[in-house]
């Protein structure tokens, strides 16, 4: 699979070469772990873009089912990522603000003053907000809902805008790719738990045009299941299992 790497609409060799050099850092906190540590000791010395598109995607399965295999046993505790939060908005995991919709609509807890908007943060593993989910925190809070995407140490790569039209995405925090009707991420800020192209499980598909709301900004856009014509990956795309050797590629 060839690598759509690079930068983001407007931006220029500085912003790639930035890119790069956080791709190296990546690289080298992932050869600490033992999923990716065995793969990059087999991989050609090469540039990193050429490294990294060697590996295999990894399912978001293998990633919930073994995340201590994907640590980084030198990594700082404390080191994080931004968290990309917004002032005076609510903002929490679906499941937290569904529960808090309940209770302001029992009349157990009033809803915040202060707030403008609420932000549904959606962390790797977890499927996107429905509609229903959306209409019932509209009716509890009677605020403007938007869906953040996160990655695997909490920072935000991908946001939604005013005109819900797909997620923008941060093209200095992570690589996008888009794999067989499935969002793919390689982080380029998390060195604790770093991920190098993982399949998210989020389908649909990236669209580099400009958002209807007027920024040039590469999206992601999701579309059902259901309208997407079922392919099975080839060999060289198939994921990550855990077994002996954490090498191994399987469906």
């Amino acid at each position: 699979m060839q690598l759509s790497f690079g930068f983001g609409p407007g931006e220029g060799p500085d912003a790639r070469n930035s890119l790069v050099s956080k791709l190296a850092a990546v690289l080298a906190a992932a050869r600490r772990t033992s999923v990716y540590g065995p793969l990059l000791a087999r991989a050609p010395v090469e540039s990193p873009e050429a490294q990294l598109a060697q590996l295999p995607p990894a399912g978001i399965h293998t990633y919930l089912e073994n995340r201590e295999q994907f640590r980084n046993p030198k990594a700082s505790v404390k080191a994080r990522s931004p968290d990309g939060r917004v002032d005076n908005a609510i903002c929490g995991p679906l499941e937290d603000l569904l529960r808090l919709a309940e209770r302001v609509g029992m009349g157990k807890a009033a809803r915040p003053a202060t707030a403008r908007s609420l932000h549904i943060r959606t962390p790797l593993g977890e499927r996107l907000a429905s509609e229903r989910a959306r209409d019932c925190l509209w009716r509890a809070f009677e605020l403007p809902v938007f869906e953040e995407l996160a990655g695997s140490e909490g920072e935000v790569f991908a946001a939604e805008c005013e005109a819900h039209s797909g997620f923008h995405l941060d093209t200095g925090s992570a690589l996008f790719e888009a794999c067989y009707g499935e969002l793919v991420v390689t982080s380029l800020v998390a060195l604790r738990y770093p991920i190098l192209r993982l399949r998210t499980g989020w389908v649909g598909a990236i669209d580099r045009g400009a958002c209807p709301c007027g920024e040039r900004v590469s999206r992601f856009v999701p579309v059902a299941m259901a309208a997407l014509t079922a392919r099975k990956p080839p060999a060289a795309a198939r994921t990550l299992r855990r077994v002996g050797d954490p090498a191994v590629a399987a469906v």
